[in-house]
């Protein structure tokens, strides 16, 4: 990030800090959602308090990954992580499941959701902050299997595997598919190849990982196109609309200086047209 652009988020930081500085830390720390989230920049003003921003994250390998031991990292973590450094805080990541991924937004287990899909049915829920980045809905599936098209793979009616709760999981709701819903990517991957499901649906990101370690794999992007889905930070309802803008403003500068677009290329992501030409999609 550039000075002039990383002066902007500490500018805008400053000023609402000082805003908020009459409420007093009671308002930040406790008391009703409305207290505590309706005062400008009074979620920033709390993270400052606590010393850190907390993320729950679950494992979607490449662009997050979660450890054995619970620790969360990758290129969706960026604007959290320059945040962070700006309000000389730390980021604190908390491994949840992407079932669980956004009650724990509700119940305070942690400020942000990570890499979450911007859907209708969530934002009933929670309020998204701006795209981080964008993907669309691929399968994987056997290389030398008998379907080569999405569309025989759909009308086929056989078991495709998804984690419960994902985006793709209410996409195939949608479109009335056969799933067999798991709780994560590592046992969807399981399902296919041992013979319990045809398919897996998954970001392509993910797709790729799954086809690098198993180059028996082959994906199958969908055409017609499934979904396209904006990958967002999930946050609670009552957040303010000044602590949402300075988060905003961190992920749009870190967008536009391509740091995100060089951080997803580091771990050996392809976008679309750059998939359609690699060996990893069925022909």
């Amino acid at each position: 990030m550039n000075q002039s652009r990383q002066l902007v988020i500490v500018a805008v930081i400053a000023i609402i800090a000082g805003a908020v500085a009459g409420f007093g830390s009671a308002n930040l720390t406790g008391g009703s959602s409305a207290s505590a989230g309706t005062a400008p920049g009074a979620y920033l003003a709390k993270w400052r308090a606590a010393g850190e921003i907390k993320v729950g994250c679950a494992d979607s390998p490449p662009t997050i990954v979660v450890d054995s031991s619970g620790n969360c990292s990758g290129p969706d973590l960026l604007p959290l992580q320059e945040l962070a450094q700006t309000m000389n805080i730390k980021l604190t990541t908390v491994a949840t499941s992407w079932q669980n991924i956004v009650t724990g937004v509700e119940a305070n287990q942690y400020d942000f959701a990570a890499d979450l899909d911007a859907t209708s049915q969530r934002a009933l829920a929670i309020r998204y902050t701006d795209a981080v980045w964008s993907y669309p809905g691929v399968f994987v599936v056997n290389g030398n299997g008998q379907y080569k098209t999405s569309v025989a793979l759909l009308a086929s009616n056989q078991p495709i595997a998804t984690p419960q709760g994902t985006a793709q999981d209410l996409a195939l709701r949608d479109l009335k598919a056969n799933e067999l819903l798991l709780p994560d990517y590592n046992q969807s991957l399981l399902a296919l190849t041992g013979g319990k499901a045809v398919a897996v649906f998954a970001d392509n990101g993910t797709a790729e990982v799954m086809v690098q370690k198993q180059p028996s794999l082959k994906i199958i992007i969908p055409d017609p196109p499934i979904f396209v889905h904006d990958v967002s930070y999930g946050v609670r309802q009552d957040i303010d609309d000044a602590s949402l803008q300075a988060v905003n403003i961190t992920i749009n500068n870190e967008v536009m200086a391509g740091k995100i677009s060089r951080a997803f290329a580091a771990v050996g992501y392809l976008d679309i047209p750059q998939l359609q030409q690699s060996n990893m999609v069925m022909k």
